[in-house]
């Protein structure tokens, strides 16, 4: 949903793996806990049952019935934009109930559930529509969308969409996927539309650096990621907010490092055991390994990367949502990398915190 929701509002005047930069000083940080039943863990949800779900959301945007998203997202629902600017709740909806698109139906495939978590899970689909926006056709996305129990009801906290311009989903690695920088960030694209209450990530075709898991909230420096940035700890996943942007961009950093230095055990450490991966040319990198392979055997010379404008909501108790602009300094394939909007959603292991979803988009 997110692409169409992104390319309806660049319609209305909005809607990578390849860099990051350093951390900016305007971190923010949403420490909201949209989950009220944080001491109950709720049945895991069946692809089927967030497919269901998906698809009357995508019917709702096809409508242009924002009521409908109302109750459909949590309060604290993030989507990011064109710009990689982050769109809460009520300016998604209000994207929803203007968008300029004809949309005769969507058709979702494809669907696998990654946990997130008690309580959480991220579902990522291929998502093919029926119709146009602003006379331009649709594209076919891969959409990922965060869901998280509240009170008993499943409920969107995040979508971001990626068109697809590669071979599509798959368990294994792509040709695609040596521009690869961490996050799962979310979809923009001029040529898409979709509901709000979706998000998913959306990677391109150009070569992109990826960093892993573990962030804790960030300072407000404007600090740039280089071969020589360290890996952090993950030892206080019960700090306050600031402290849990910083850890999660540290952790995002550890990755981004392994990743240029082509080295395994990190990657093992900071990513979660069902981690997945949204390329930016809308393949995915379904299983762990299949990233690790991937991230450490690509043809990539790194000479530096950095993380801008990292941005942390905490969802719940146990996951939190990191989404930043990375730059990176080096080739793959020999093609420049270029800068990415990344999105990463964290889940908390024992006192730290391991990313379990990633994607990357073009930076604008």
């Amino acid at each position: 949903m997110k692409t169409y929701l992104y390319f309806a509002l660049l319609a209305l005047t909005t809607v990578a793996f390849s860099s990051c930069v350093p951390p900016t000083t305007n971190t923010n940080v949403a420490n909201t806990n949209t989950n009220s039943n944080a001491n109950t863990t709720a049945a895991a949800p069946t692809a089927e049952q967030l497919k269901a779900l998906e698809t009357k959301a995508y019917e709702a945007y096809k409508n242009k019935d924002g009521q409908y998203f109302q109750t459909f997202m949590t309060e604290n629902f993030k989507m990011t934009g064109e710009k990689g600017e982050q769109m809460d709740k009520a300016a998604s909806i209000k994207s929803v109930s203007e968008h300029p698109c004809q949309i005769n139906g969507f058709t979702l495939s494809d669907e696998k559930v990654t946990p997130a978590g008690p309580n959480a899970a991220v579902l990522t689909t291929t998502v093919a529509a029926d119709g146009t926006c602003e006379g331009k056709p649709i594209p076919t996305a891969t959409a990922s969308t965060l869901y998280v129990n509240v009170g008993g009801q499943w409920k969107a906290a995040y979508h971001g969409e990626i068109p697809k311009t590669g071979e599509g989903m798959s368990g294994s690695s792509n040709s695609n996927s040596a521009n690869k920088p961490p996050t799962v960030t979310s979809a923009n694209n001029s040529n898409a539309a979709k509901p709000a209450a979706t998000a998913t990530p959306k990677p391109t075709a150009t070569p992109t650096p990826k960093p892993s898991p573990t962030a804790t909230p960030a300072s407000n420096n404007n600090t740039t990621a280089s071969s020589s940035t360290n890996s952090s700890s993950n030892s206080n996943a019960n700090a306050g907010s600031a402290e849990l942007n910083t850890t999660l961009v540290m952790a995002e950093k550890t990755a981004w490092q392994a990743w240029k230095d082509k080295q395994s055990g990190p990657l093992e450490d900071a990513l979660a055991k069902e981690f997945f991966y949204v390329n930016m040319d809308g393949t995915v990198l379904a299983t762990k390994a299949d990233v690790i392979k991937d991230w450490t055997t690509g043809d990539c010379d790194v000479k530096s990367f950095g993380i801008e404008n990292p941005q942390t909501t905490q969802v719940s108790e146990n996951v939190a949502l990191l989404t930043y602009k990375g730059t990176v300094a080096g080739t793959c394939a020999g093609t420049p990398l270029k800068p990415v909007l990344g999105t990463t959603i964290f889940v908390r292991e024992g006192t730290g915190w391991k990313a379990v979803y990633g994607s990357s988009a073009p930076a604008a």
